[in-house]
């Protein structure tokens, strides 16, 4: 039997290989690039201009006020080689309402501006003809206190399927941690256009499991859906858990067998990984853990809710240095790539869909608003939330929304089991600002807790009042831990901004139930919420600005969330004592370290690393006792200690800078008084730039004079924009100069000084700039003066292997002993390679 199984495995691998490039490449065509846009007036009067999809309109300073309607057209040929299959126009997220033609006929609306939506145009298409395509998009709608940012915000595809396809799949899980092993069942969704019923088979295999596969077959009816599925058991060597400390993943590719020939086929990651909800905590894979984490808004001023690819990866790698490793991320559903990042990572979050306050977009005042939840927009979109993400590892629960109001008990109540249909290996709880009771009639203040399985708060008071309300909330519910998935207390947009939540979390962390918290938030975000610095339009929770320019707020909130208690340093001479004393149970966070490792960094005047060492840190568990490491050196030429405390997934998650000359912990960033002009950011972009400008009370508008020689400006553009101004139709590749100033109410401000810009669409990155390299036993620590925009890095080995390390800025870049040559992979490519 185990013979015919390892047969039938390689045998189907090979096949998957060989129908590959038809199914993915040749069948689908992508519509991303430059649009015909126009406003609503400007479609009235035939005036068009190019928008590039995916993007937002607000991006650009004609249109960052615009809210209504905006109008996309383009052509898109059919390929002559689709006929006799299925044509689909599929887009990947359109904000926030979408209205979709093709040539004249409509072809119906979706809204919600996260979740992908598909039209089968097989009807309407001619095969090798040319189509035009409009898309009507509408951004009026608020969800919350971020901006609207309105557009074609994914990427947009045509593709063609035979009559029968794949729809989806969904991968379910369940270790088993008393034997190792793992069951792994499979449920995969066939559609059937055809006029009479089909017989199928369905066959998947996992890459890594050459062993073992699935395998299904049945009958499809004419016209309708069938789900089947089929279950496979690892043992104890094949079943490696996910943790985020050791995100395991494996690859599962399903495909589907029609008319004896392979038609279709699903690619997907999953993870094998045990998440318990107990009175005491939360515990991942047995062990009860501890965790910190933050909130992020899908907002950047020059990309608005786009989510280019090195922007997440970015943002996330500044989470996970910071000692983040849970929460609830947004109040909508998170981009594919985040998602992707997070598997890969380790960054475990509960997912919600974009509903807030009163911000229902259905009715909600009666228990019977609430029972039609499920068939209105709350349920259609937690439902394309859910198909779309429901295999990825780094979700553990599915929220409703967050701090309801209306009819929040009986809404939370009747989802509930329309989630748990869809998906019953996770979680449900929403988030909440007003507290949950054990019965409830109705209303918003205290959602009824037998309708989730966690407590979630959301507190900004003092911290007396914090307290104060989670121990209270306990009392009344003490089954359930509590994690407090928002917190927040003074905010400001100035880069010296910070603020102490010591006291919070060292009273919080002595309740054992208390599993840990997120700040609200990683950056500040546009927005018109009325309560916003209207100078800005910068709502400044942040503990990084817009562009991601870390506050003190981000460097004191590290501190705090480091996954140990202290790291000491002493020097004498040329020896350094290092003692790290793990954290109590009784401390958040809290959680074992397994994998962990410490380096240590001699650095010259200029930044360079002279010499180093990197020491290999043996398990460490709660209330374990100190440990101590001793660094020594050589050189008389440093001028700096770095001591770095490496996580398994190759994060800097803790660091400290001692002054040799003094023996002195080296103090934190600290921020001079801001210019007037504050210039924050200069910004390339593709074929523009734009400029991160503070703009303060009085302020209407902004004004930049450029060229492409230094102090000879032949351009001007003065628009009534706040926070930021964008300069397009320029050359890619070609350096531009200028200066920029803010325009009053009741005058014009001074120029700033000098910049200049080069507009970095299709350029590949520069090379890296290494600031040296430490060998260790098993792999070497690389310091680099990161690049703006990197999504990865291509590491060449001393056996010519190329490997990609998928990482933007993890802190110290941890690579392979073998590894010879380093490049950086960008957006329009990968960089020259420098020698390691």
């Amino acid at each position: 039997m185990k013979f015919f199984i390892k047969l039938f495995s390689l045998f189907l691998c090979s096949f998957l290989l060989s129908m590959q490039a038809k199914s993915v490449d040749e069948r689908s065509i992508s519509l991303d690039g430059d649009w015909r846009f126009a406003s609503g007036a400007e479609k009235a009067a035939d005036e068009w201009t190019a928008m590039p999809v995916p993007s937002n309109w607000n991006t650009y300073t004609e249109y960052a006020d615009y809210i209504g309607d905006g109008w996309y057209e383009r052509e898109a040929k059919v390929p002559s080689d689709w006929k006799g299959q299925r044509i689909y126009l599929k887009f990947d997220a359109v904000y926030d309402i979408a209205d979709v033609w093709l040539d004249e006929e409509y072809l119906g609306q979706h809204t919600g501006g996260y979740t992908p939506f598909e039209f089968d145009v097989t009807e309407l298409v001619k095969i090798g003809g040319e189509h035009t395509i409009t898309v009507k998009a509408n951004n009026e709608h608020v969800v919350g206190a971020w901006y609207q940012w309105g557009g074609i915000s994914r990427s947009v595809s045509m593709f063609a399927r035979d009559e029968v396809r794949l729809i989806r799949q969904k991968i379910e899980p369940l270790a088993d941690l008393v034997l190792g092993s793992a069951q792994v069942k499979l449920l995969v969704t066939v559609e059937n256009k055809c006029d009479v019923a089909q017989d199928v088979v369905v066959a998947a295999a996992v890459a890594e499991l050459p062993d073992t596969g699935f395998l299904m077959k049945g009958s499809v009816p004419a016209g309708e859906t069938v789900t089947f599925e089929d279950m496979i058991t690892l043992n104890a060597e094949q079943t490696k858990l996910w943790h985020f400390d050791d995100p395991n993943l494996y690859n599962l590719t399903s495909t589907l067998v029609y008319n004896d020939e392979g038609v279709d086929m699903l690619h997907d990651r999953f993870g094998i990984r045990s998440v318990e909800i107990k009175p005491d905590g939360l515990y991942l894979n047995g062990e009860k853990v501890r965790l910190m984490g933050y909130n992020r808004v899908h907002d950047h001023r020059a990309y608005g809710n786009v989510e280019p690819r090195h922007l997440v990866r970015a943002d996330i790698d500044m989470m996970k240095r910071s000692g983040a490793n849970f929460s609830r991320l947004m109040h909508a559903p998170s981009a594919p790539e985040l998602l992707d990042y997070c598997d890969e990572i380790g960054y475990m979050m509960w997912a919600e869909i974009p509903m807030w306050q009163t911000v229902y977009r259905v009715p909600m005042n009666t228990l019977e608003d609430a029972q039609k939840a499920p068939e209105r927009f709350p349920g259609i979109t937690m439902k394309e939330m859910m198909q779309r993400d429901w295999n990825h590892p780094s979700i553990i629960g599915w929220s409703p929304g967050n701090e309801l109001r209306g009819e929040a008990s009986h809404y939370v109540e009747q989802m509930r089991p329309f989630v748990k249909e869809l998906d019953p290996t996770r979680f449900y709880a929403n988030i909440h600002d007003q507290g949950f009771q054990a019965q409830s009639t109705g209303g918003y203040k205290g959602v009824k807790v037998d309708s989730v399985d966690i407590l979630f708060m959301n507190k900004y008071k003092t911290v007396e009042k914090k307290v104060a309300d989670v121990l209270a909330q306990h009392e009344s519910i003490p089954h359930l831990p509590l994690f407090m998935s928002e917190f927040g207390r003074e905010r400001d947009e100035a880069l010296s901004h910070t603020h102490d939540f010591k006291p919070l979390w060292d009273r919080l962390s002595q309740e054992p139930y208390v599993i840990g918290g997120a700040i609200w938030t990683l950056n500040d975000y546009r927005s018109y919420w009325h309560k916003t610095n209207p100078h800005s339009q910068n709502r400044d929770w942040g503990v990084v600005d817009v562009w991601r320019t870390p506050k003190r707020f981000y460097y004191d909130l590290a501190r705090l969330q480091e996954p140990v208690h202290s790291i000491d340093v002493s020097i004498e001479q040329n020896l350094a004592t290092i003692t790290i004393q793990p954290r109590a149970v009784l401390e958040i966070p809290s959680f074992t370290l397994k994998g962990y490792s410490l380096v240590h960094e001699l650095i010259d005047s200029n930044g360079h690393v002279l010499e180093g060492g990197i020491h290999s840190v043996d398990i460490l568990k709660p209330d374990d006792g100190a440990v101590e490491f001793v660094a020594n050196w050589e050189t008389d030429k440093a001028v700096t200690l770095v001591v770095s405390l490496v996580s398994a997934t190759d994060y800097t998650v803790a660091e400290r800078k001692i002054d040799l000359s003094s023996g002195e912990e080296l103090p934190f960033p600290s921020y001079p008084e801001p210019a007037n002009p504050e210039l924050r950011k200069v910004y390339p972009m593709d074929r523009s730039f734009m400029l991160g400008v503070t703009s303060l009370t009085g302020d209407t508008g902004i004004e930049v004079t450029y060229g492409t020689q230094p102090s000879k400006y032949s351009d001007n553009l003065s628009a009534p924009v706040l926070g930021a101004i964008r300069v397009r139709d320029l050359e890619n590749g070609k350096a531009y100069y200028g200066k920029v100033r803010r325009i009053m109410e009741d005058g014009i401000g001074p120029w700033s000084p000098e910049f200049s810009v080069t507009p970095d669409g299709g350029l590949k990155p520069d090379a890296p700039k290494l600031l040296g390299v430490v060998r260790g036993e098993n792999s070497i620590a690389v310091r680099l003066d990161f690049p703006e925009k990197v999504s990865a890095y291509e590491v060449t080995l001393s056996n010519g292997e190329v490997v990609l390390i998928n990482r933007s800025k993890p802190g110290l870049l941890m690579l392979p002993r073998e590894s010879e040559r380093l490049a950086i992979v960008g957006e329009h490519g990968i960089s020259k390679s420098v020698s390691l």
